[in-house]
């Protein structure tokens, strides 16, 4: 160990932990209530969060699981060994056992322990320690059993006053570069909406059924083609480009065929604008909708006249399935071909069609190179962060305050 760097400790040396209150969904006790909760899965929203879900809890158990505002949390399942402070909560919050709670039980400083299990985490070590290939879990035991650099409490002061003022200035540019990715995604959602608007009130339309027509062909067992999938943000793509995706079968027999120039309509996420034209020819999944294109319109236009927010409105209004579109959570939504035919789609002249999709191509591909800009600015300062707690936290990097 070099000079500078801190003497490590196993957290259970330092912190007490404990793992929350398994969910119980009913009274089993008299006296037994009915409590607000904090689980794993609500950390992303945490600090925003204005529902919480519920469960029964005796009054003793309240008071051991009881959480508040300034403690220290880490998930025990799902982003295995996140570490966040909790917020203000409803009066008699609680934890479920997808979350510990830290504390520490001598002198130091709380949030120089998050940053070191923010280390711990960013390290990969727990992907191993956890075996997240399947479901991780971080134990009681693995979580009391972690080293952590344990420095001098003045030190840790330090490290966390100094922490707090850099790590606040990387997210803060996080933060703006996400926002000014979103807005371009709702840029692109725009592209060609008035041009569509001004179609429907000047041109013909005529119903979506009698310009396409669905194909059914499958694979069988023929050679393997290219597998794709229906991308929210960027139509028809090949499988292996995007990370969001469905499962696959291991019969592939049963999959659709596509060719270049089909519509591809992902039939559980229509409502989310999962719909585009293949560029390449291929198959998908067996309960995708594929369309061939007719002579009367240009696939090109059909794209993004059908990823337009008025078609997608058009479609949501067919949907089978029961919940919320604007929440996302619908369940087993699809849309049938048969109801997407009835939509009356706007014929401009085929030179009018192919130069509006000309311009909306060029306009996206411009688009699309400053979010792919925006994407990897955000995962050197993601890197960035990382590394900083890292070293400070190691005392690798000396901070002021801290003396070599």
């Amino acid at each position: 160990m070099n000079d500078s760097e801190f003497e490590l400790v196993q957290l259970g040396k330092v912190c007490e932990t404990t793992l929350g209150k398994m969910l119980q969904t009913a009274p089993q006790n008299i006296g037994d209530q009915s409590v607000s909760y904090l689980r794993s899965g609500l950390l992303d929203s945490i600090s925003s969060l204005t529902t919480f879900p519920e469960m029964f809890a005796a009054p003793r158990e309240v008071q051991t699981y009881g959480i508040r505002e300034g403690d220290l949390i880490v998930a025990e399942g799902g982003d295995v060994g996140r570490a966040e402070f909790v917020p203000r909560l409803p009066d008699k919050t609680i934890f479920q056992n997808s979350l510990h709670r830290v504390c520490l039980v001598g002198e130091g400083d709380l949030r120089f322990v998050r940053y070191a299990l923010m280390s711990v985490q960013s390290s990969g070590l727990l992907d191993v320690l956890c075996n997240r290939t399947t479901f991780g879990h971080l134990t009681v035991e693995k979580l009391r059993h972690l080293y952590i650099p344990w420095p001098q409490p003045p030190t840790q002061r330090a490290i966390a006053d100094y922490l707090d003022i850099e790590i606040a200035r990387i997210d803060d540019l996080i933060s703006k570069k996400r926002n000014l990715i979103k807005l371009l995604d709702g840029r692109k959602k725009l592209l060609g909406e008035k041009a569509i608007a001004d179609f429907l009130q000047l041109e013909r339309t005529m119903p979506l059924k009698y310009l396409v027509s669905e194909s059914d062909k499958r694979q069988g067992l023929g050679e393997e083609l290219t597998m794709l999938s229906v991308s929210i943000h960027h139509g028809v793509v090949a499988r292996d480009s995007v990370s969001d995706i469905e499962s696959r079968a291991d019969d592939l027999s049963g999959y659709k065929v596509c060719k270049a120039g089909d519509i591809v309509i992902n039939r559980m996420r229509a409502f989310q604008g999962a719909v585009g034209r293949a560029n390449q020819g291929g198959i998908v999944s067996p309960d995708y909708t594929v369309l061939r294109v007719g002579n009367q319109v240009s696939a090109n236009y059909l794209h993004f006249v059908m990823r337009s927010s008025w078609f997608i409105s058009e479609m949501t209004r067919r949907l089978r399935g029961i919940g919320s579109t604007d929440q996302g959570q619908v369940r087993t939504p699809r849309v049938n071909f048969a109801d997407l035919g009835l939509i009356r789609i706007p014929i401009p002249p085929r030179e009018r069609q192919n130069e509006l999709a000309l311009s909306l191509a060029r306009q996206e591909a411009r688009l699309a190179r400053v979010v792919d800009l925006l994407s990897k600015q955000l995962d050197v300062l993601t890197e960035r962060r990382q590394a900083l707690i890292t070293a400070v936290v190691t005392g690798a990097m000396l901070v002021p305050g801290v003396e070599g």
